[in-house]
């Protein structure tokens, strides 16, 4: 992520791109409004590791140890 959001000025109707930490901030918010794409990317969950990866801290077992 770049660290930006789309959203639409609540002025003017037009869509915009705007640091995230914008909305965050009760004067800079006011104006702005998620795009839907924008509200359904935050909720979408991560992508899984594909097969064959361990996952990250995972530790490899000990000599003698099984799976």
């Amino acid at each position: 992520m770049d660290g930006f959001v789309e959203v639409y000025a609540k002025s003017t109707g037009r869509k915009q791109r705007v640091p995230e930490h914008w909305l965050d901030h009760p004067v800079l918010s006011r104006d702005f409004e998620k795009t839907p794409s924008a509200r359904a990317a935050e909720q979408a969950p991560a992508p899984k590791p594909p097969a064959g990866i361990p996952p990250t801290g995972s530790k490899p077992p000990a000599a003698g140890e099984k799976e």
